[in-house]
């Protein structure tokens, strides 16, 4: 069971959310610079070596512990990591935004807050609130033109869907109390 407290649970689905929205274009930037393949293999090795530094954090033995090679071995794992992005980006050049890099970390944070939103909330709700927090950060993407996207201002009808869809929420919500 999470440790979650409820209001906590609810920002932790709407922070996700908002990093869904933000991980297809940061994504999209580095795909069209490298390529689907180099940009899959820098987002996941990125969200390893941010993977093995939350496990390093967290873990309850402390480094050196006699018999425990697990956090040294995952360390010397996150110096080839660390290396391999960094070679991967001097050969990219500095012509992509710092945030273009951003996409294996943002992605490890999706699934760990997924998860702890769903252990308070429950899996229709915690999508839910998701689902809600994706749709308004990807309109501030469109309007805004943030992450170097184009400019898609809202109008009538994109104001009318996004209502519909919130309130569509709101009623799963409600039925669901």
């Amino acid at each position: 069971m999470s440790s979650f407290t409820l209001p906590a649970a609810v920002m932790t689905a709407l922070l996700t959310g908002l990093m869904i929205a933000c991980l297809g274009p940061v994504n999209s930037l580095l795909q069209a610079r490298i390529g689907t393949w180099s940009m899959l293999t820098v987002v996941h090795l990125l969200g390893l070596g941010v993977a093995i530094v939350g496990f390093c954090l967290a873990q309850p033995t402390p480094l050196g512990t006699p018999g425990d090679w697990t956090r040294p071995l995952l360390l010397v794992l996150l110096v080839g990591v660390l290396g391999a992005l960094l070679l991967l980006a001097r050969s990219v050049g500095s012509t992509l935004p710092a945030f273009a890099w951003w996409g294996g970390a943002l992605g490890l944070l999706v699934v760990v807050g997924t998860v702890q939103a769903i252990g308070v909330l429950g899996a229709v709700r915690a999508v839910l609130l998701i689902i809600l927090a994706e749709l308004v950060g990807a309109a501030l993407i469109d309007t805004f033109g943030l992450f170097g996207r184009p400019v898609l201002p809202l109008n009538p009808g994109r104001i009318a869907g996004l209502l519909l869809v919130l309130g569509g929420a709101l009623l799963t919500l409600q039925a669901g109390t």
